[in-house]
């Protein structure tokens, strides 16, 4: 009899479906609202880390626009293997070349000075690092007429998911031919026995990849000091404070999609300290998309041609509830206010909060923090859902409470 009820109840538990997982504790500060808000501004981020991480900066000589630094907040990227040339020719100098060394003359003799300035170093042989893309100007094809002085500013940036190097206008549009990307989705992880593998397919890397895309894609910064961007708003303070000087805390998250421009806005959703949704919209970006990143967004291109918002609508609605005191809490933040072109300094991030014991640049996942912490499982869908904004802004609300909580020792 045993036996038998042994092998009816394992019958029935591969029948019913799985049961799902209890919903998370609530972290709840029972605490007024004025005092929560001061204690939310005790994990704020000073200036000067608001630099370094890649906050955008408003300008004070140009209105509308801002600065963003791209340098230790970038994810890191595995080094390059150098390889050397026994057999490489030596390398001379342009302007030693161009001497007339042979015939045991020399110009600085004669005092010609002319030709020491035609054979000097000229812009185009200065040497620049292969992380460092400067803008070029080419000559559009047609007529003498019709160029004119009609003149293409060009970018050359590296690729987020192969680098490699590929053109883009400063307006965001590809300016020849787009080449095919093959990359590695999941990110690079080393293990403790044998070389580094990615988590997508376990290749190792110099490899080829394992997914391709039709174009190339750039986060939009090049690296170093990026501005002055256009079409950026600041938070303003308000004329009258109020009452209680609680001036609100809120949670934020976004999705972003490629266009030639890099990252753009997709969707945006707030929620307060209930966890309550306070602001949820998807965002029609303003170039074409030529990457709808659904694998991590989210977003599909049905869900996006419903869009009706655009990024100044969105960025009037935010500002009707969000001033410059106000706390906004999320996951590295600096790439949601990026992308809604958004410079605010009041801001708790929880990969700073909850850092990762290698340091900067690295970063623990969110989903990480919030089973590790919470024991709560989110981003579950796969690479067909993607992230979910409302339910990562909640987590990252949630996960700051329990971080004072435990600051408070009311656990």
């Amino acid at each position: 009899m045993a036996r038998r009820q042994r092998r009816k109840r394992m019958k029935q538990r591969a029948v019913a479906p799985a049961a799902e997982a209890p919903p998370p504790e609530e972290q709840r500060l029972d605490l007024p609202p004025e005092v929560v808000y001061q204690l939310m501004r005790r994990y704020t981020l000073p200036a000067e880390q608001l630099h370094m991480l890649g906050f955008p900066h408003s300008s004070s000589f140009h209105r509308g626009k801002a600065y963003i630094y791209k340098g230790l907040a970038g994810s890191p990227r595995p080094a390059r293997k150098v390889k050397l040339d026994a057999a490489a020719k030596e390398f001379v100098p342009r302007a030693l070349a161009s001497s007339d060394c042979d015939s045991g003359t020399h110009s600085s003799e004669t005092g010609d000075d002319s030709s020491a300035a035609s054979s000097g170093s000229e812009p185009d042989e200065q040497q620049v690092p292969d992380d460092v893309s400067e803008p070029e100007s080419v000559h559009s094809s047609g007529s003498e007429s019709e160029r004119g002085e009609q003149r293409v500013s060009l970018l050359r940036p590296h690729c987020v998911r192969c680098t490699q190097q590929f053109a883009v206008t400063v307006d965001g549009y590809y300016s020849d031919q787009a080449e095919r990307c093959v990359f590695h989705w999941g990110k690079l992880k080393s293990a403790r026995a044998g070389p580094p593998s990615y988590a997508c397919c376990g290749g190792r890397p110099g490899g080829r990849g394992c997914s391709t895309a039709p174009c190339h894609v750039w986060s939009g910064l090049l690296p170093g000091l990026n501005g002055p961007l256009k079409g950026y708003v600041r938070s303003r303070r308000r004329r009258v404070p109020p009452a209680d000087s609680n001036y609100g805390v809120y949670a934020l998250d976004c999705e972003m999609c490629y266009t030639g421009q890099g990252l753009e806005l997709a969707r945006v959703s707030v929620v307060g300290l209930n966890g309550k949704r306070v602001y949820d919209a998807l965002v029609k970006p303003d170039r074409p998309v030529v990457d709808y990143n659904t694998r991590f967004s989210g977003i599909t291109a049905r869900q996006l041609d419903r869009a009706t918002k655009t990024l100044r609508a969105v960025q009037s609605d935010l500002m009707g509830f969000i001033s410059a005191d106000t706390v906004l809490i999320g996951h590295g933040l600096e790439n949601d206010l990026r992308a809604l072109r958004l410079a605010h300094d009041t801001v708790v991030d929880t990969s700073v909060l909850f850092p990762h014991y290698l340091g900067l640049p690295y970063r623990r996942r969110l989903s990480h923090l919030t089973s590790s912490c919470l024991s709560w499982k989110i981003q579950e869908g796969g690479a067909g859902r993607g992230h979910d904004s409302l339910e990562d802004a909640r987590a990252c609300m949630q996960l700051v409470l329990w971080r004072a909580r435990r600051d408070l020792q009311l656990e």
